[in-house]
């Protein structure tokens, strides 16, 4: 395994200067700022940024919103805080964030299990169900596909690596009538549906998980806590409300005699809180070691940030066959309870 000395080099002892003149038309010929540049200070880049600090290495984050935290985010509604973003911890087992949670003392519950299989299946979770014990009202349909779910957890599929979920639950006598349950139970968790997915995916991501069956809760109701956190090593080399437009490492000899080091040049700019670029002056370049880039895909997929040499063709279509699509949480205040009493939550 390299390490982090092999990758990025040993640590300055100090930095050149860690902020530049506005009108800087820095290159990367020019004297280090920092060791690395990350781009994006979501938690995936926090946490490579406080990895790198706590071995000694300067980091300066640049993102491009107003808030650190990336899909961690906080809101208030009335008098309460809510997660707008992650709202739980996926799995308490083998999970890194679960047991840093413990280990900080920061404070964590288990969650009555809400996904959608539960108020159809009256033998998953018995009181939580819609179907309501003392009917004794069953679907047979419903009943098969739960039993098909299992079968495609357990069965070895190889035959039908091919197939989408839809043609392995209908090829099995599943009505088409259910394919939509199937989606809200199944496939919509996972941004998919059974059309679309494919089976021996799906077959794979079950036997993969390793996390356990039971979630957790923060007792904050937030993640702040994590974010505070991974921010408080890197108090003063956040900087938000800057988009980065170009990575430039081709470094040339030059660089690499004047600096010791190959170099990367980071260029920025500067936007208000609404994202609009107050003009060509606010044009920035950072220059660094290395650069760690940690944004959505689709910013990379639509070009926003440009990269000196190109990426590799194999990189380039391997983001081009990748998809992320958004995900929506509405949050819902209600006077009363909508929801039947037997039912947990």
């Amino acid at each position: 395994m390299e390490t982090m000395a092999a990758r990025f080099g040993e640590p300055t002892a100090s930095m050149s200067k860690a902020t530049l003149d506005a009108n800087s038309t820095k290159s990367a010929t020019d004297e280090l700022d920092c060791d690395v540049v990350v781009v994006g200070a979501g938690v995936s880049g926090l946490q490579a940024a406080f990895d790198l600090a706590k071995k000694g290495y300067d980091c300066i984050l640049l993102e491009a919103s107003d808030y650190v935290g990336g899909r961690i985010k906080t809101a208030r509604l009335g008098d309460k805080t809510y997660n707008v973003g992650a709202r739980f911890i996926h799995g308490k087992e083998n999970n890194v964030l679960f047991d840093l949670y413990e280990k900080n003392g920061w404070g964590s519950h288990d969650m009555p299990t809400d996904y959608p299989s539960h108020l159809y299946d009256p033998d998953n979770l018995g009181n939580t169900s819609l179907i309501i014990d003392e009917a004794k009202k069953r679907d047979v349909g419903v009943d098969h596909m739960f039993q098909l779910f299992d079968m495609m957890t357990t069965e070895e599929l190889h035959d039908r690596k091919d197939a989408t979920m839809a043609e392995f639950l209908t090829s099995n006598g599943l009505g088409e009538a259910l394919l939509p349950l199937a989606t809200a139970i199944w496939a919509s968790d996972r941004g998919s549906s059974v059309e679309s997915a494919g089976i021996f995916e799906c077959q794979m991501a079950e036997r993969g998980w390793q996390y356990g069956d039971t979630d957790s809760m923060p007792d904050s109701s937030t993640f702040q806590p994590l974010i505070d956190h991974l921010s408080e090593p890197l108090r003063g080399k956040i900087r938000l409300n800057c988009v980065v437009t170009r990575i430039d490492s081709s470094s040339s000899d030059d660089d690499r005699r004047r600096n010791g080091c190959d170099t990367v040049a980071v260029e920025y700019v500067i936007t208000g809180s609404d994202n609009i670029s107050r003009g060509s002056d606010m044009l920035q370049t950072l220059v660094a070691r290395a650069v760690i880039v940690s944004v959505p895909l689709p910013v990379l997929q639509r070009g926003i940030i440009r990269f000196t040499p190109p990426l590799s063709v194999e990189r380039q279509e391997a983001l081009a066959r990748l998809q992320a699509f958004p995900i929506l949480g509405i949050i819902l205040r209600f006077r009363e309870r909508p929801w039947p009493k037997h039912m947990n939550n």
